[in-house]
């Protein structure tokens, strides 16, 4: 994935804690909660957690902490923490203590294991570390508590356990020591800290874009609209930091798409393996990525952009603070009028494309592979020559970019070898989307997913340059 992530969804051996506030020595949540349908609820374990020990509120314990925010609550909901013995140890600093047991994983799948914790929602007023978002639900164990209370709270973040809300969702746990009751003293010393706040839920960067980047964007806009083709499929990752609702097939993350004389015809979400509905959901084109990119330069913290040198579009770009986290990259490009087809429809339809690159009659060419995989043997482009349909050279195209000398042996040489692969994986592969060049019917981008549920475990190989000899 592109760069840093949002949200950590590690649950049994996260070592993460969010803070929450207390008051001074112990804090001991309270014990009774109405239930979410008005009756009784069950009662909240009391968690003591002693901040006699710690400089309680200090600079140096609030700002230790990834998740920080201004509050009020919403709601507070008894939920029963599986993790509750091993997230016990980080409740008043939000650091693990020496012997503190490990977490239990088969805790997770036992409904009657833990403790009962406060699961509390906030409406956030302000961020003073990442903007997670307007609202947020987190565990606030040794916490006192109440609906409309407002509360500075410190602490780590942490994606929703699975077990109490499975959509996974930003989270985190308060840590107590770290965290105290709104007051304009407080909040004002924490600005100070913090270099004031950022408004929940904004979509622009903290500083001004950067002249030297977008003089870098403008000058491959313009290399983009003078030689750009009308028509091209690309793949186009960009992720913006939105963990919120989704629709059934998002038009956000890795998506091959389509476009026909300027228009997007067609749209797929490598991660769903689906289709998008065009009429429903708009989805990003190359045209939109300079204007994401100029958007990303005017990041307070890191931020880079990286031009296509034939193109121009942005091949990379980036940019974090707290207010924005927004990244994109081109991971694939082909121009020409190509047809994307996925699982079933690649086994139905491969005879037919096989059939029209035989009918095209090319037996001597070199083209270009990339093989793009988390593999050992080196991944990179590859320059290949086919004579009398025979593989008969083949050389990285920019051996100081690989460790291996050699070529892996699993690549396919010869274009006959990749329909060859493709047809070997489509069955034996969770998901591949195939796109196949609509002129000659070879396939021109294809993305192998064999087991969905594994890590990089994907392969991308990418054809382009086609040439017939003496061509």
């Amino acid at each position: 994935m592109l760069g840093r992530s949002r949200w950590y969804a590690g649950v049994g051996s996260l070592v993460a804690v969010v803070a929450a506030a207390c008051g001074s020595g112990d804090a001991t949540t309270r014990t009774e909660r109405a239930g979410a349908s008005g009756g009784p609820a069950p009662a909240i374990d009391p968690i003591p957690v002693d901040c006699s020990q710690l400089d309680q509120g200090s600079r140096a314990i609030v700002t230790s902490q990834e998740l920080v925010f201004d509050g009020t609550v919403t709601a507070i909901s008894p939920q029963r923490n599986r993790e509750a013995e091993f997230r016990r140890g980080f409740l008043d600093d939000g650091q693990e203590d020496p012997g503190a047991p490990p977490p239990d994983e088969a805790a997770l799948d036992d409904a009657a294991a833990g403790e009962i914790w406060p699961w509390t929602a906030f409406e956030v007023h302000g961020w003073y570390t990442t903007d997670f978002g307007p609202a947020i639900t987190i565990w606030t164990a040794g916490l006192d508590l109440e609906v409309g209370d407002r509360w500075l709270v410190a602490g780590e973040a942490f994606a929703a356990p699975g077990y109490v809300d499975a959509t996974l969702v930003q989270s985190g746990m308060a840590v107590v020591c770290a965290s105290e009751r709104w007051t304009v003293g407080t909040a004002d010393t924490w600005s100070q800290w913090f270099g004031g706040t950022v408004a929940p839920g904004g979509t622009e960067p903290e500083g001004e874009p950067d002249p030297a980047l977008v003089a870098d964007i403008e000058a491959g806009r313009a290399r983009w609209r003078q030689a750009a083709p009308g028509t091209y499929t690309a793949t186009i990752d960009v992720q913006d930091g939105d963990d919120g609702p989704h629709t059934e097939c998002p038009a956000r993350g890795s998506v091959r798409v389509t476009v026909t004389d300027g228009a997007p015809t067609s749209a797929v979400n490598l991660q769903q393996g689906c289709r998008i509905d065009l009429d429903a959901t708009e989805v990003t084109t190359i045209d939109d990525l300079f204007d994401l990119a100029v958007t990303a330069s005017g990041a307070a913290g890191e931020r880079g952009v990286t031009i296509d040198p034939t193109w121009g579009y942005p091949a990379s770009f980036f940019g974090y603070d707290r207010a924005v986290e927004l990244e994109g990259a081109v991971t694939t490009f082909t121009s020409g009028p190509s047809t994307t087809l996925i699982g079933d429809e690649i086994t139905t339809g491969l005879d037919e494309r096989r059939d029209r690159w035989a009918a095209a009659g090319i037996e001597d060419y070199r083209f270009v592979l990339d093989w793009q995989c988390f593999c050992i043997g080196g991944t990179g482009p590859i320059e290949l020559t086919v004579t009398d349909g025979a593989p008969t050279a083949a050389s990285w195209l920019d051996p100081g970019s690989v460790e291996a000398e050699e070529i892996p042996p699993e690549v396919p040489r010869t274009i006959d070898a990749v329909f060859d692969l493709v047809e070997a994986e489509t069955p034996a592969s969770d998901l591949v989307v195939a796109t196949f060049d609509d002129q000659l019917g070879h396939p021109s981008t294809v993305y192998f997913d064999r087991l969905r549920n594994a890590v990089d475990d994907e392969l991308t190989i990418v054809i382009s340059d086609l040439q017939p000899a003496g061509g």
